[in-house]
C-alpha cells in the first residue's frame, strides 16, 4: 500500500508524516478495550473540553484531538505514553509508541520543528575577559578575611570568642 501511496500524483512528504503520525495511533486505538477508552477520555478531560471529548468514541479521536490543541504532534508523543501508562499499557507505549518515535525512522522530518544546528565551537576557545587567576584569589582571601572579622565581631557580641585556640 505504500507503494501505491507513493505513485499517487500530489502525494508529498507532509502526507507521509502524517500517515506515519496517525498509524501507530490507531494501532493503539484498536488495541484499547471500551473501558481503557474511557480511563484515556478521564485522563485527557483537564486539556480536552467536556462537551468536546463526550463526542470522542476512539482513542485515536481523542489523540487528533491533542494535536489539534497541540498537546502532542508529530515529534512528542510523550503525552499519550503517559496517558498508556497510567491505564496500564506499559505493552502499547513500549512495542508501538516508542518505536514509531524513533529518530532513524525512513519518515522524512518536518523541518518547522527541527532545532536549530549551533555553529562550531573551536577547539581551544578563547579565554572569557575578567581578574587573573591570582587577582581571583587575592578578592577571594580578601571575602575570607571580612567574613571572619565579621564572625569575630559578632562572637564578642555574644560573648563567645571561638576564633581564639
Amino acid at each position: 500500500m505504500a507503494g501505491l501511496a507513493r505513485e499517487i500524483e500530489g502525494f508529498t512528504d507532509e502526507d507521509r508524516r502524517h500517515f506515519e503520525f496517525v498509524r501507530p495511533l490507531i494501532h493503539i486505538s484498536d488495541s484499547l478495550t471500551k473501558k481503557e477508552t474511557d480511563d484515556v477520555k478521564i485522563y485527557c478531560a483537564h486539556v480536552i473540553p467536556k462537551g468536546m471529548i463526550k463526542g470522542l468514541k476512539r482513542a485515536v479521536d481523542i489523540f487528533l484531538k491533542l494535536k489539534e490543541i497541540g498537546k502532542i504532534n508529530q515529534e512528542n508523543l510523550d503525552f499519550v505514553e503517559e496517558v498508556l501508562e497510567m491505564i496500564g499499557r506499559r505493552d502499547l507505549a513500549r512495542d508501538v509508541l516508542r518505536p514509531a518515535q524513533q529518530p532513524d525512522r525512513a519518515v522524512p522530518e518536518n523541518p518547522e520543528l527541527q532545532p536549530e544546528i549551533p555553529e562550531p565551537q573551536p577547539e581551544n576557545p578563547e579565554p572569557l575577559p575578567g581578574p587573573s587567576h591570582d587577582e581571583a584569589r587575592a578578592e577571594g582571601e580578601k571575602l575570607l578575611t571580612w567574613h571572619f572579622s565579621r564572625a569575630a565581631i559578632l562572637g564578642q557580641r555574644l560573648g563567645n570568642n571561638f576564633l581564639s585556640p
